[in-house]
């Protein structure tokens, strides 16, 4: 094995051009703060690369047992003419002559640009992923893996609020193994999901829904070049929340499942999007933003002159055009058949709803789903505070006016008939908590419960692992601290299972758990890794003979429509006290799935274009 000096021979700016890759080289005062040397087991060698990770452990990047690897580019930099590109593979080389660069890969890449935009924060080359992996795991080990796909509405966030080193040494301690865990950054906003038919006339043929897939290119280097971490390419789990968990869901149903995965499991939380417009909308906003990125189109003889100017637009024009369009209208859209009709597209990302793919079948066969969500999701997308609903009309008006303009009166109608109004002999203390439960109901807290119904229906019984179903009932402390009201408010299963975090601006902060909140980190944790090591949540859960055997979610009961674990805050008897769960399993009744069905049918989909 070549010495450190040897590595350093091999850097030089000439080799870094060769491979086109946008990472940092290692000069000799910039190696392990420890040793200041490279060892052998913080080296992972691609053949056209090789990346120095960290072990030092940090809040958010190792951990002990455990290497960090940051900012590993997956596909070639989305500059220029690949600006509204489908993401382009890498085409590093192996090196003929000596060794490979080494590369330093000890700290994050900066994110994707975010919604607002503004100067200083994100970058365009941002087609970069994270890996953790036990420090002695080598080529061979067959690892499983896991992949987080961070939420923000598609338009914003990123991935350094959630770090899984914790999650590699809980799956040490349980198995002795170990997995590895990968976060993964996608374009977002304009420069991920603006459409149109003239995007397609790019320099480079242009993409409809980069953003989804920049996700999906992600996972094939996964599966291309995990085996050098240790890991197992063709044992892959992704996980998401929010748009992350649509995200999850519209890779289970890309193509209408014509194509292969390169996943085997989904863990889909608080699945979130709005509804998925029509071309006219797409076609409207793109017409907006590239007015406002003085690409208007009237200026321009041909498309394919249009898309010259936005491929080349400068920074503050990029960014105009972001903040032209509101937040959120600028995520995942239908590409329908008269696409392929005009003969620019050989197949649709997105044929159909999301919904509908997954009523019909046509979605990736063979995948285990797992799926879930915060009690009080609806809090966050009611359209107002609790003092805002005094009758039904408020609920008409804040719940379905913003963020369902589609859904008609005669469906609200028939909606809200499910949900008594509140007073005696009705489930509901006000009309605040009808509200909320009515704004969840639409897509957030009952498309996991459809989901998996639909998975369990067409996958050939004993063909997949059986489907799970989870209700996350402990607040974020931080949140609730701010906003009381919000409850078990969404993304509150993130600060347990992401070592405290929140996550604005595509930062990270990290608070500190307390006893009990660290006892249901480490039983969800433990879940959460054993269905990625085996499928089974059960067979490496917490060592705690009170944490509840998490069943799947379709028994036989008669009257249970289905079941699911709620994950509760542990509590200790007195201070200092050892915790106990308070965890459990609860049965979905019939006047949930009456609810969740009437949202997730096929006449209410077509109008919430979910």
């Amino acid at each position: 094995m070549a010495s450190s000096l040897g590595y350093l021979q091999m850097f030089n700016l000439k080799t870094l051009l060769v491979l086109a890759l946008s990472t940092t080289c290692i000069s000799s005062t910039t190696f392990d703060p420890v040793s200041n040397t490279p060892t052998e087991k913080s080296i992972v060698d691609l053949t056209y690369a090789r990346y120095l990770g960290s072990t030092v452990p940090t809040s958010h990047t190792a951990g002990e047992n455990v290497t960090f690897f940051g900012g590993i580019p997956y596909a070639q930099p989305p500059l220029g003419s690949r600006r509204f590109a489908a993401p382009q593979p890498l085409h590093g080389r192996v090196q003929k002559d000596g060794v490979p660069p080494l590369v330093d890969a000890r700290e994050w890449a900066e994110p994707c640009v975010q919604q607002p935009a503004k100067l200083g924060v994100g970058v365009e080359d941002c087609l970069k992923l994270n890996v953790w992996k036990p420090t002695k795991a080598k080529e061979g080990d067959n690892l499983p893996v896991v992949v987080y796909i961070h939420g923000g509405g598609f338009y914003a966030g990123g991935p350094r609020g959630f770090p899984l080193h914790t999650w590699v040494t809980q799956s040490l301690s349980q198995n002795g193994r170990g997995l590895i865990g990968i976060t993964i950054a996608y374009r977002l906003n304009l420069l991920g999901f603006l459409g149109s038919h003239s995007i397609l006339q790019g320099t480079q043929g242009g993409a409809l829904n980069r953003g989804l897939l920049d996700q999906r290119m992600a996972l094939k280097w996964v599966k291309d070049n995990i085996h050098k971490f240790g890991g197992n390419g063709k044992d892959v789990t992704i996980v998401g929340e929010s748009a992350g968990g649509a995200s999850v869901v519209m890779q289970l149903v890309a193509y209408g499942g014509k194509r292969p995965t390169n996943f085997q499991r989904v863990i889909a939380h608080s699945i979130g999007y709005q509804q998925m417009p029509n071309m006219t909308m797409v076609q409207q906003r793109f017409e907006v933003a590239a007015s406002a990125m003085s690409c208007a189109v009237g200026g321009f003889s041909s498309d394919t002159e249009i898309m010259k100017c936005l491929e080349s637009a400068p920074l503050d024009s990029l960014i105009a055009g972001i903040n032209s369009i509101p937040n959120n209208h600028l995520a995942p859209h239908l590409e329908p058949d008269s696409m392929l009709n005009d003969g620019l597209k050989t197949e649709s990302f997105l044929p159909a709803l999301p919904s509908t793919l997954l009523r019909t079948g046509r979605f990736a066969r063979n995948v285990q789903f797992i799926g879930g969500h915060a009690t009080h999701d609806g809090r966050n997308f009611a359209g107002g505070r609790p003092e805002h609903f005094q009758n039904e009309s408020d609920v008409r008006r804040l719940v379905f006016g913003g963020r369902w303009p589609w859904v008609t009166n005669a469906t609200i109608n028939k909606g809200l008939a499910l949900y008594p109004p509140s007073g005696p002999g009705s489930p509901f203390a006000d009309e605040w908590e009808r509200a909320w439960t009515v704004g969840g109901n639409v897509v957030f807290t009952c498309m996991d419960l459809f989901a998996a119904q639909q998975v369990t229906k067409y996958n050939k019984k004993n063909s997949v692992d059986p489907a799970y179903l989870f209700r996350w009932n402990s607040p974020n402390p931080v949140l609730y601290q701010a906003e009381p009201w919000r409850g078990v408010m969404h993304t509150s299963d993130l600060f347990f299972l992401f070592n405290g975090s929140s996550a604005p601006d595509a930062g990270a902060t990290f608070t500190a758990l307390n006893q009990t909140e660290q006892y249901l980190a480490d039983e969800a944790t433990a879940y959460w890794t054993s269905l990625v090591s085996s499928g089974d949540p059960n067979r490496a859960k917490t060592g705690s003979s009170s944490s509840p055997v998490w069943r799947t979610a379709f028994g036989t009961r008669e009257g249970v429509v289905g079941r699911r674990l709620i994950l509760t805050q542990a509590h200790a008897d007195g201070e200092g006290g050892t915790p106990r769960t308070l965890s459990r399993m609860e049965d979905v009744d019939r006047v949930e799935d009456e609810r969740c069905a009437f949202w997730m049918s096929e006449d209410v989909t077509r109008e919430s274009a979910v």
